[in-house]
């Protein structure tokens, strides 16, 4: 009898387990139908995350913001202004990625307010979120003036170069910008940089609207005219529209000659003296005839006086 007993019972915790498997089977099944047809206006967000960049300064009269909308519907209609003025109307983007828009008609030096409308009614009329940023077009700096002397520079010696310049920004109460100047060798700047060599660079920024640097000749320099193309760059990395050239002239070392500068009155070089050794070989032979000539005129006195005796 205890065998056939155990038999019964193991049957029937057989059957409720299989009972119990198919319920969780079904309930599962329920489950992802009822995901697969939700509609997801019963599972999106009621605000969405906008994200820019570079939504501060820009360079150019056309700048681009990028902008992503973060929710639960799968595009956005977006309306953009910038000073109340429409840059784009309802502009579809896609959810979680980086669209790009551009701005047009903005002006240098001047400073927008720009806002962002995002929503889709169709996927959740609660879902309406709106962002403002300032955005700034930067001001290229310009030169008024640059100086420097006329006069030639002596190798070793200093030069300076002196520029007066504007970078009035709306940004910044109407002020300057800061601004660095830079004197190169040629007309090539790029980064900061004077790519084909350098005179000299500012190492501060300025502004008060002047700046000045000063290049120290090197002794190695060869004379003659040099041109120079003044730069500058202000502290959002804003270039001058073009550079303002010019030339000045290096005139040697401490032993400057007539050749270098083309006056009178100018030291002795080795190849002035070299010029004047045959001259000096004439004097001497000029000395030694002279004293040849007084020793036969004494021989011959001396003889005559002897032969009168």
């Amino acid at each position: 009898m205890y065998p056939i007993k155990h038999k019964n019972i193991g049957k029937k915790q057989m059957e409720k387990t299989n009972v119990l498997v198919s319920l969780v089977f079904l309930l599962a099944v329920v489950l992802s139908m009822s995901l697969v047809f939700a509609d997801d206006t019963e599972t999106a967000d009621n605000n969405i995350s906008i994200i820019t960049a570079n939504e501060s300064e820009f360079h150019t009269l056309t700048p681009s913001i990028s902008i992503i909308a973060i929710g639960n519907c799968s595009s956005y209609y977006v309306n953009l202004t910038s000073n109340s003025t429409v840059v784009v109307n309802d502009t579809t983007i896609q959810n979680n990625t980086l669209t790009t828009i551009t701005f047009t008609t903005l002006t240098a030096r001047n400073t927008y307010l720009y806002n962002l409308t995002l929503w889709n009614e169709s996927c959740a009329s609660q879902i309406n979120d709106s962002v403002t940023y300032i955005l700034e077009i930067n001001g290229r700096p310009s030169i008024t003036s640059v100086t420097t002397d006329d006069s030639c520079t002596i190798r070793s010696q200093d030069r300076l170069f002196s520029t007066v310049w504007s970078d009035l920004n709306a940004s910044n109460n109407g002020k300057n910008d800061s601004v660095k100047q830079y004197v190169c060798k040629t007309n090539e700047f790029s980064g900061g940089t004077c790519t084909g060599g350098s005179w000299c660079t500012e190492s501060t920024y300025q502004t008060d609207a002047t700046s000045s640097c000063t290049a120290t000749i090197d002794g190695s320099s060869t004379t003659g005219s040099k041109d120079y193309y003044v730069f500058l760059r202000d502290n959002n990395n804003s270039d001058i529209s073009g550079a303002v050239s010019g030339v000045f002239t290096i005139c040697g070392g401490s032993e400057w000659d007539e050749e270098d500068t083309g006056s009178s009155g100018t030291f002795s070089t080795s190849e002035e003296s070299s010029s004047d050794s045959p001259r000096l070989g004439i004097s001497w032979a000029l000395v030694i005839l002279i004293a040849v000539i007084i020793v036969v005129v004494i021989a011959l006195i001396y003889a005559s006086k002897k032969r009168t005796r």
